[in-house]
């Protein structure tokens, strides 16, 4: 049964298990903000969605005024607390009325980084035979890395009929995959203290992508390695051919390489002859093992700086496959990650954090694809002798690495001189 709003409207719930998947296993963690705990955040919505903001001070002052009268029955707190309940009830009284019918839906733009204001426009339409005036329009039920910026837009006076356009506003707090499931539509009026309306279960996906500043160069020695193939294949796994020129028709030529033009011309066949192309093709490790609630933030660094990577890879026309590792390994072969940037930040925002890295796995992926890569480029959240062994056990493979360790106290870990200028932790 769905709850009822301050004027008898029924609030809508969202859908008990939306149809978008929802990205991140939260950690208890006595370091976790108030939001990130369910109750807390749950009974936040109720508390913003009933009250506006006169409200909520005329509730807190009531509430003042209960505690205080607990310590002992004063007149003026007695008045005080008779005043504001009074108050508190015309506002309800007031919010006896029809229910409100309209309807909404979402304009989303392009997904945004975490960290950043995501703004996006809601049209309301009002369904009813009667003029709407003051309505607040808001989202509901949000989940913890979705948060508003600022308090409802208002549309001032809606015709039966019409429509109107208002923008809100959310913080992406942190990367990920979620979904919005409710849209509230309320007025105010005539109190200004309580919302009454109805919340609308308009779902819709938003990834957000994660937060990563771009790099100027990626600095890996490679080379190039020959790739056979045709250009169909390039753009998917790192294959391709070029022209090379014309030469005369020889017995047993394809006749789909002939010039035709060249033959309408001269009069003689010739045909396109081409040859294989050499070009540099990587695979980019992610690490994102967390074995504890803490090293989440280190599985953060390393998504950012994969991407970071993929971004001035991409630039420099390498072709790359990712390949994320935790408990499992999960591989995105990008091809040309310029032509697929946004695809690869789709993939990475979605990843989830897993308690180890299995290394075995990971290498038994790698090894196929050594004999056609030119290098592999490591991003590690720890630096320990599984993953020492693991490098080594690729470079033994005739493969150039590059290491990057998040965690900055890799370097205490003995071995991780071995690696040299190899092996870069950052700060």
């Amino acid at each position: 049964m769905n709850p009822e709003g301050p004027g008898g409207a029924p609030f809508a719930e969202p859908p008990a298990n939306p149809p978008i998947p929802v990205r991140r296993r939260r950690r208890w963690s006595f370091r976790m903000e108030a939001i990130d705990h369910g109750f807390l955040r749950r009974l936040d919505d109720r508390y913003r969605g009933r009250f506006t903001p006169a409200g909520r001070a005329v509730l807190w002052g009531s509430v003042g005024a209960t505690t205080m009268l607990i310590g002992g029955l004063s007149t003026n707190l007695a008045y005080t607390f008779a005043a504001y309940a009074a108050v508190l009830a015309g506002a309800w009284a007031s919010a006896l009325r029809s229910p409100i019918r309209v309807a909404a839906r979402r304009r989303l733009p392009p997904p945004a980084s975490a960290g950043e204001v995501w703004a996006y426009d809601v049209t309301v339409v009002n369904l009813s035979p009667s003029t709407l005036t003051d309505l607040l329009v808001e989202e509901r039920a949000l989940p913890a890395e979705l948060r508003p910026v600022e308090e409802p837009p208002v549309i001032t006076r809606l015709e039966p009929g019409a429509e109107a356009t208002v923008r809100l506003k959310l913080l992406c707090r942190r990367r990920g995959i979620y979904a919005l499931g409710a849209l509230q539509i309320t007025s105010a009026a005539p109190s200004g203290l309580l919302k009454a309306g109805v919340r609308l279960p308009v779902v819709d996906r938003v990834t957000v992508f994660p937060a990563f500043k771009p790099l100027e160069q990626a600095d890996i020695p490679v080379g190039r390695t020959h790739q056979p193939g045709g250009i169909p294949l390039a753009s998917q796994v790192g294959e391709s051919t070029e022209l090379h020129g014309l030469r005369p028709w020889r017995d047993g030529d394809r006749t789909r390489d002939v010039n035709w033009s060249t033959y309408a011309r001269t009069g003689h066949l010739v045909v396109r002859e081409f040859q294989q192309e050499y070009f540099a093709r990587l695979a980019l490790v992610v690490d994102i093992a967390a074995p504890r609630a803490g090293d989440e933030v280190e599985v953060e660094r390393a998504i950012s700086l994969g991407a970071a990577i993929t971004d001035a890879l991409a630039r420099q026309d390498f072709l790359i496959d990712i390949f994320a590792a935790g408990n499992a390994v999960h591989r995105f072969p990008a091809g040309r990650a310029v032509e697929a940037m946004d695809h690869v930040l789709d993939l990475l925002a979605a990843l989830d954090s897993g308690s180890t890295l299995d290394t075995g796995e990971l290498l038994s992926a790698l090894e196929p694809e050594t004999p056609r890569l030119s290098g592999v480029f490591f991003v590690l959240t720890a630096w320990d002798d599984r993953r020492a062994a693991l490098v080594r056990a690729v470079q033994q493979l005739g493969v150039a690495v590059r290491v990057i360790c998040t965690n900055p106290r890799a370097m205490a870990v003995a071995g991780a001189e071995l690696l040299g200028d190899e092996l870069l932790v950052l700060p």
